[in-house]
């Protein structure tokens, strides 16, 4: 038997920050987006950095849970332990996961 899901128990996203993990929350309908995260996955096999979808439960249950009510299509957020990231410093944030030569465009 399924035991029913507490309704006062942490996200999944915010487990991950309570462990340290970045979250990029980004757009699901845009490709470019998409091919973004893919792109970003691929070079950080093994960092402590996680994907959510704006339009999936989870996504806009961490975007509402952090004080967000819209964002741009062309933004992304990203979210730390300290804070939350948008539009050029999410990108920075995110190019620190990235392996040599990318990360050196962060610096």
């Amino acid at each position: 038997m399924k035991l029913p899901r507490r309704n006062d128990s942490p996200s999944v996203t915010d487990r991950l920050l309570e462990h340290d993990w970045s979250v990029m929350l980004y757009d699901g309908h845009c490709s470019i987006c998409a091919g973004s995260v893919r792109f970003v996955a691929a070079r950080t096999r093994g960092r402590l950095l996680a994907f959510s979808a704006m339009q999936s439960n989870a996504g806009r249950a961490t975007f509402k849970s952090h004080g967000h009510v819209s964002l741009d299509n062309d933004t992304v957020l990203v979210l730390t332990q300290a804070r939350a990231l948008h539009k050029s410093d999410a990108v920075v944030h995110l190019i620190e996961f990235l392996p040599t030569p990318w990360s050196y465009l962060g610096a």
